[in-house]
């Protein structure tokens, strides 16, 4: 038989599992009302130990949360019926919280109530699984769930990432708040925030180092042959050279051949904004990025800031030609961007959309497909430029 003690231990064990806490408080048809069995007095307990027996009797007649069922029991030797406890029925996940008899418990679903209710449903298993946020103020868990439920990939277009709540979050929220904003865009992105950092993802203007692969595929243009620069530092920095080219991974570095009197750039994602400068438009420049909606987005960023960017690698014969390394891209870009792609860029767009498999990531090209392709570039008159489509 179990005390009411041995039990409000119990429901306060099960607060502290992850897996009870999503199961119970997410699932609340299947597991509420919560029934715990209490277990009878043994005849043995009944005859030999009285004053135990009655002891626990009375404890459970002082329980008054939730309700406790009784039962009437016929023991050998004694000469009336005993009622005894057999269950523990508690109705809501509220009455597990108080019976756990938990100051830190009862506190908790507190918080955690008022934060499911206000925030986006798909972010509920985030908040009950994890308890760091409970570190943080309520009010500013529950303005960093709204707002990570509004934000969308590009939406700050340049602007600041303290810009990205308007005038309803102080300055330094996004400093606080970042990786809780990066965990919950994650789970409507399919980890895309964290794969880009926060600020590439929203399209922020850098406040931060983003530091940057620049390699000199010549070998003879900077004093090593590969180098870090911050991307705030390519605005002002003349790179030697004539040709740049702009990779959106560095994972496929390894497939780059020796390109005379050319740059590389890798690793930027998003955050093309170094892109704007002039010094950087005087060369011949061409962009290279996984064939996705994303990599079209990044390409189309590219060529806001430089319009006479060439693409590489990125077209419909590519991916059908490499079809048996695509994969299932988790989270497509919405809107396909209105003006930097070409017509048959965006039927490739379009395309890739329909496709099952839609993703094809740039370091799975053959290491030939990619040399011959920078080469061809390179031979190409560096008068030329790409014709991109206005609307209408």
């Amino acid at each position: 038989m179990k005390s009411p003690g041995d039990l409000v231990q119990r429901l306060e064990r099960q607060w502290r599992s992850a897996d009870t806490r999503e199961a119970r408080l997410l699932n609340p048809v299947e597991h509420w009302p919560l029934k715990l069995a209490i277990g009878k007095p043994s005849a043995r307990q009944v005859s030999e130990e009285p004053r135990i027996v009655r002891s626990h009797l009375a404890a459970w007649r002082n329980v008054s949360i939730g309700e406790v069922h009784w039962e009437t029991v016929r023991y050998r030797g004694l000469t009336q019926a005993v009622s005894v406890p057999t269950q523990w029925e508690l109705p809501t996940p509220s009455s597990w919280a108080q019976a756990s008899g938990s100051g830190e418990v009862q506190s908790q679903f507190s918080a955690l109530s008022a934060l499911i209710s206000a925030a986006d449903p798909v972010f509920h298993r985030y908040f009950v699984r994890r308890r760091s946020w409970l570190s943080k103020p309520l009010d500013e868990v529950i303005a960093a769930a709204k707002l990570a439920a509004e934000l969308e990939p590009a939406c700050l277009g340049g602007r600041p990432l303290r810009m990205m709540g308007g005038q309803d979050i102080d300055s330094k929220f996004g400093e606080r708040h970042g990786p809780l904003l990066t965990a919950l865009l994650d789970i409507r992105y399919s980890g895309l925030a964290s794969e880009l950092g926060l600020g590439p993802f929203l399209d922020a203007a850098e406040e931060s180092d983003h530091w940057l692969l620049v390699v000199d595929l010549d070998g003879g243009l900077l004093p090593f042959k590969q180098m870090r620069l911050r991307a705030q530092d390519l605005m002002s920095y003349v790179l030697p050279g004539e040709r740049l080219l702009v990779v959106e991974n560095e994972r496929c570095l390894y497939l780059l051949p020796d390109l005379p009197r050319t740059i590389a750039i890798l690793g930027a994602g998003l955050n093309l904004e170094w892109l704007r400068a002039p010094i950087v438009g005087e060369k011949d420049l061409a962009y290279w990025g996984d064939i996705d909606t994303w990599g079209l987005r990044m390409l189309a960023t590219a060529r806001r800031h430089q319009p006479k960017i060439s693409a590489l690698l990125m077209d419909e014969s590519t991916f059908a030609n490499n079809l048996q390394h695509a994969v299932i891209e988790p989270r497509p870009v919405d809107a396909l961007p209105d003006c930097e792609l070409t017509a048959s860029e965006k039927q490739l767009w379009m395309n890739l959309v329909a496709e099952d498999s839609g993703r094809l990531e740039q370091e799975f090209l053959p290491q030939d497909l990619v040399a011959d392709a920078m080469r061809s570039w390179i031979a190409t008159d560096a008068s030329s430029s790409v014709t991109v489509e206005t609307n209408g």
